[in-house]
């Protein structure tokens, strides 16, 4: 089976302060949802052979250069999904702002995935039941 995917809008709504409200908050989930870092280097193969066999970089590294994003982890209606991905994320700009150009109102669209397929025993540890036991402890 192929990773769990979720789909969702988070609504992001100002009443008082839009930076802090909106704006902040956004900047925090987009941060989640890239890379940590790109490599700066071309990650052409040629070049990360010519690197292990230099002995800058092992194997892995040379292969995969960039560092991956945050990992997440969501609860919602008592289920807890983990660890999860940001998978893409939108930034409607069409969305309203108020006078100095801050968004007032963002409806962002996700897609979270799961980092590979789940099986029963997954899914268990996400269950209601399970959920309810750990918070009684």
């Amino acid at each position: 089976m192929p990773p769990v995917k979720f789909t969702l809008t988070a609504l992001f709504r100002a009443w008082k302060d839009p930076i802090n409200e909106v704006e902040r908050p956004f900047d925090q989930l987009m941060e989640w949802a890239l890379p940590v870092e790109l490599a700066k280097d071309s990650s052409l193969l040629v070049n990360a052979v010519e690197k292990v066999r230099g002995g800058d970089k092992d194997w892995i590294e040379s292969v995969l250069p960039s560092q991956s994003p945050t990992l997440l982890a969501m609860s919602y209606k008592g289920r807890t999904y983990a660890p999860l991905v940001i998978e893409s994320i939108g930034q409607p700009i069409s969305s309203p702002i108020d006078k100095t150009g801050s968004f007032v109102e963002l409806a962002v669209p996700l897609s979270l995935a799961t980092l590979t397929a789940i099986d029963r025993q997954d899914w268990s540890r996400t269950s209601l039941n399970n959920v309810r036991s750990n918070l009684r402890r």
